[in-house]
């Protein structure tokens, strides 16, 4: 393992506390008492972490104020030991990205007639209180249509601020019976010079196509789900 797995490192560190907290135990139950002390986490921080352990399905509440671990939690807990075992140093030092969630929204219509090209709204969600960007993130959208005509993907570049916003692409579906529309969200790599594929996260959407015009339906159906984004600089 050279680097801290990508979906603990979408956790904010007072998360990774609360994790380190079952080491000795993955079974345990804590209270919340103990799990704000050993973390030593403040009532408001112990709440916001936590609900992202929770969200993740990491963490569950067996009763009022108790906290175990998940199957998925306790896996979760096997990476973090092994992380922090063998870079202790860089577990110190605060230069991890940070990564926060926005909620990715993609709008097309909901029966796609086929050979006629129509639009495919993405955009993006306020975020929550959490997962406010310092600065504004560059972002590469792509959607592409299987099962389409040809040269129907295409991509964009994006500015994802803290407000709400869209993008259009047109695409065209071919002559089967459904459409897949994959939309990808992307980032340059570390140097700037090209896309890292790990961090092009996105969805799909299947959706009919009709070769009758009668049958063909273009009111929009949005689709959502959360996407995770690495904070520059």
């Amino acid at each position: 393992m050279t680097e801290l797995p990508f979906h603990l490192r979408a956790l904010p560190s007072e998360a990774l506390d609360i994790l380190r907290l079952y080491f000795a135990d993955p079974a345990a139950a804590l209270d919340s008492g103990s799990i704000m002390d050993g973390a030593h986490l403040s009532e408001r921080g112990f709440g916001k972490a936590l609900r992202r352990l929770v969200t993740r399905k990491y963490v569950e509440m067996v009763s009022e104020g108790i906290y175990r671990l998940t199957e998925p939690g306790k896996r979760s807990l096997k990476e973090l030991q092994a992380w922090d075992a063998i870079a202790p140093e860089l577990k110190a030092a605060p230069k991890e990205p940070r990564f926060i969630t926005r909620k990715m929204i993609v709008a097309l219509p909901r029966v796609l007639l086929s050979g006629q090209p129509t639009n495919v709204y993405v955009g993006f969600d306020e975020p929550s209180d959490d997962d406010i960007l310092r600065d504004p993130v560059n972002l590469i959208l792509r959607v592409v249509i299987v099962n389409g005509t040809e040269e129907t993907g295409s991509e964009r570049a994006y500015r994802l601020t803290n407000y709400t916003g869209r993008a259009a692409f047109e695409v065209t579906a071919g002559g089967y019976s459904k459409a897949r529309v994959r939309v990808h969200v992307c980032q340059l790599g570390d140097d700037d010079s090209d896309v890292d594929a790990d961090l092009c996260p996105g969805m799909y959407v299947d959706v009919p196509v009709t070769l009758d015009t009668s049958e063909a339906d273009g009111s929009l159906v949005a689709y959502a789900t959360d996407i995770f984004i690495r904070e520059e600089g």
